[in-house]
């Protein structure tokens, strides 16, 4: 492995590559290959948010973005995901859990079945503290993060996957607020989802309201469930906003499984339903997962700053026709820039 400049590891070329490692590996290439950074831009995405990084990395990027040393977009960040030792990424990519992308605020569940109520109370008030202490150290200093990101996800019936506690999440959230900065949560279930909103989290990620008694592969099956009753008016009151990231569920129709073509109606229909209810439905595509290109995978969500040769609201093959992109005031791709 080497070491990157600012002290990230990066992903050693002729190294053999891993599932641990596929994360690192797509952001290698959104930090040293320019190609992700101008595809952002060439597809008029003038902001980023980037909801897990290695802290070190993803400031030099803002500052080098910032200054002008880097073309590419605005980068918003996270910086670490809070998890739980059995919970994602640690559980389903085998992370690390030292891994510099990831903090553990800890977890009362962690504590024997066997354990006496005291034992669980000083669990609890230990992991609110933990809680609260990661966040206070992403959240304060001059290169603070814009948004805490926290994976709240449940198990499936053959995937093991250890959530946080109501609690924690309430603690986490508390905290950031004090600090003026918004939570956000990648979520799995409709359980995942109630506590999110219950802790008063902002945003909410991914989420099509699934069986959690499905085995992992029929997930994409059960993604059709309703909501709970009274939810989605609680997020709609609350301001709170999903980030659905339909792509990475249901793929570019241009190569989509059978399954997933079938499965795109119902998800289309639970997100109807989401914003009648008045719920804020915001653009996000979740690259560097594999799969999704940065910037590509916004072409359906992406609307402001960009000057098209079309209407997109007559057609949105559009979207594809980029003349000029700008970026504080400089025209920075689309074949304006190229004449």
């Amino acid at each position: 492995m080497a070491v990157a400049a600012g002290g990230a590891t990066a992903i050693d070329p002729d190294g053999a590559l891993g599932l641990s490692d596929l994360p690192g590996y797509y952001w290698d290439m959104a930090r040293y290959l320019p190609g992700g950074r101008r595809d952002f831009l060439a597809h008029g995405v003038t902001a980023v948010r980037s909801l897990g990084d290695e802290l070190t990395w993803v400031h030099e990027l803002r500052q080098q973005v910032g200054n002008g040393t880097l073309e590419g977009p605005r980068v918003f960040f996270a910086g670490p995901t809070l998890t739980t030792p059995g919970g994602h990424p640690i559980s389903t990519f085998d992370v690390p859990a030292d891994s510099e992308g990831i903090r553990l605020p800890g977890n009362p569940a962690q504590a024997q079945a066997q354990a006496q109520a005291q034992a669980q109370a000083q669990a609890q008030a230990q992991a609110q503290a933990q809680a609260q202490a990661i966040v206070a150290e992403l959240c304060e200093g001059e290169d603070r993060v814009e948004v805490i990101k926290v994976i709240q996800e449940s198990r499936t019936a053959d995937r093991p996957l250890t959530p946080h506690e109501p609690e924690v999440l309430a603690a986490v959230a508390a905290a950031a607020h004090d600090l003026g900065v918004p939570v956000t949560a990648h979520c799995g279930t409709v359980t995942d989802l109630t506590q999110a909103v219950g802790a008063g989290f902002d945003g909410i990620e991914h989420l099509s309201p699934r069986d959690p008694t499905a085995p992992w592969d029929e997930v994409p099956r059960t993604a059709t469930m309703g909501w709970p009753e009274g939810l989605l008016d609680q997020m709609a009151a609350a301001g709170v906003a999903l980030d659905r990231t339909l792509m990475v569920e249901l793929r570019d129709p241009a190569d989509q499984p059978p399954e997933l073509a079938q499965l795109g109606e119902p998800v289309y229909s639970r997100l109807l339903e989401t914003h009648r209810a008045g719920v804020a439905i915001i653009a996000g595509s979740d690259a560097a997962v594999p799969g999704m290109g940065f910037g590509g995978g916004l072409l359906r969500d992406v609307r402001a700053l960009v000057v098209l040769d079309g209407d997109p609201l007559a057609d949105l093959g559009a979207m594809q026709h980029v003349m000029a992109v700008l970026r504080e005031g400089r025209v920075v791709s689309g074949e304006i820039a190229a004449a």
